[in-house]
């Protein structure tokens, strides 16, 4: 898999998210791998965040003490860990609650799935954060964006 295949996929889930399933449904990875890549995605961007959090001044006031205490800014290692085990969890509850609802996937295509959409989300967390840092006036934008709802 390289960048030729990844970025149309990137583009796809975004615009048409049941035919970018599909298409990661049809590459039948191996089960081992998807549960590496999830580790892997899990753990990496939980160690990113951290460091996003611990290079950026705290935010003045109580927000700066809940940040302070957060698991994500004192025990990074703890939080990725607290993390992967939500991811996989996830995965586990996604599986069943669709099995009760009368689904007919496996395990491994839900897996798969959830793999995907976490590596998406990772690289959008990547690019938002990529340039100036978190704290830039993307930040700002986001929350006019959303207060503008």
């Amino acid at each position: 898999m390289n960048t030729a295949v990844l970025k149309p996929l990137f583009v796809q889930t975004i615009q048409d998210p049941r035919a970018a399933a599909q298409h990661v449904l049809d590459m039948a990875l191996p089960t081992q791998a998807l549960w590496i890549a999830l580790s892997l995605v899990s753990v990496v961007s939980s160690l990113i965040l951290a460091a996003i959090l611990r290079a950026s001044p705290l935010p003045p006031g109580d927000l700066g003490l809940l940040v302070g205490q957060s698991p994500a800014y004192n025990a990074p290692l703890i939080f990725a860990i607290m993390q992967w085990g939500r991811v996989v969890l996830s995965v586990f509850m996604l599986f069943w609650v669709g099995r009760m609802l009368g689904g007919r996937g496996e395990l491994r295509d839900v897996l798969a799935v959830v793999t995907w959409l976490q590596l998406v989300s990772f690289v959008m967390v990547a690019v938002l954060s990529r340039t100036d840092g978190f704290t830039d006036g993307r930040v700002d934008w986001m929350r006019a964006a959303r207060i503008g709802r």
